[in-house]
């Protein structure tokens, strides 16, 4: 099933989704490979994720990150609508739709 509480939730306030995807941050840290199997197994019990990492100096902190090259990629707001506190499947649907069109499509970089 798709998971599309973030769309319900923009549709609540009537916040458009900004669409962005950034290339370049799952090297920004390293995980614990000889734990993998434990944290997933973490995560598909608690239903999620469970991150369990090191940043430069091998610390398990988020204070010194990789340096790595980051590109943000983003696209144009989707509009979701008036606020509606209790949108429709179809209306979710449609929004969901709009936003995977506009990833799709999306065609703005940035560098970091």
């Amino acid at each position: 099933p798709r998971r599309l509480g973030f769309i319900r939730l923009a549709m609540r306030h009537g916040t458009p989704i900004v669409p962005l995807y950034c290339f370049g941050e799952n090297q920004l840290y390293a995980t614990w490979k000889w734990l993998r199997g434990a944290r997933l197994a973490l995560a598909h019990a608690a239903r999620v994720g469970i991150p369990f990492f090191t940043d430069r100096f091998g610390l398990p902190t988020v204070a010194f990150p990789r340096p790595t090259k980051l590109t943000h990629v983003y696209g144009r707001p989707v509009p979701v609508g008036a606020p509606n506190p209790d949108p429709t499947a179809e209306q979710v649907e449609r929004v969901a739709d709009a936003y995977v069109a506009e990833v799709r499509g999306s065609r703005r970089i940035a560098h970091h």
